[in-house]
Order: structure tokens, then C-alpha cells, then sequence
């Protein structure tokens, strides 16, 4: 028996059918709908925060006040106005506070 015969004796049971493509386009919806701002601020916060991580930065965040404050920096870009983010950023990189 070759694969495609077994697929084409098998009876499709349309509700199982029906229930995954309904799961599939609530999956897709919930991943296009907007998100409240406070929501992604936390996301923005939890990668930010994961990114020291990978860097290595954690001992230095714990221990350094100046590798802190620049980080809170960072983060507070998220509250200014769009056409001023890229300076806030300048600013940050070039170590003018």
C-alpha cells in the first residue's frame, strides 16, 4: 500500500478540519492586533534587558552606576517624541548626557 492510497482512504472528519483552520486564523489575529502601549514598553524593557545578558553586561549593570544610568537611557528613549529618538540615541552613544 502506497502512502497516497492511505491518504485517500482515510475519511477527513471536517469538524477536526474546521477546528484547526479556526485556531490558525485566531493565532493570526491575535499576533496582528495592536497592543497597548504599557505592553510593549515591557517587551521593549524584556529585550533590552535579555540583550545585557547576552553581553555579558549583568555584573557590570549590578556593579557600575554609570552602565545603569546609560541603560535607563536607553530605555527612556521609548517616551520621546519619534523625530527625536535618532538624537536621544546619538546622544547615548556618543556619552553626552
Amino acid at each position: 500500500m502506497k502512502q497516497n492510497d492511505h491518504i485517500e482512504s482515510c475519511p477527513v472528519d471536517e469538524h477536526l478540519a474546521y477546528k484547526m483552520e479556526k485556531k490558525a486564523l485566531l493565532k493570526k489575529r491575535r499576533a496582528e492586533e495592536t497592543k497597548p502601549i504599557p505592553a510593549i514598553y515591557f517587551y521593549f524593557c524584556q529585550a533590552v534587558h535579555r540583550k545585557v545578558g547576552e553581553l555579558g553586561l549583568k555584573t557590570r549593570y549590578r556593579q557600575h552606576e554609570e552602565t545603569r544610568r546609560k541603560i535607563r537611557m536607553l530605555l527612556a528613549t521609548a517616551f520621546l517624541p519619534v523625530p527625536h529618538v535618532n538624537t536621544g540615541v546619538s546622544l547615548l552613544e556618543a556619552g553626552t548626557t
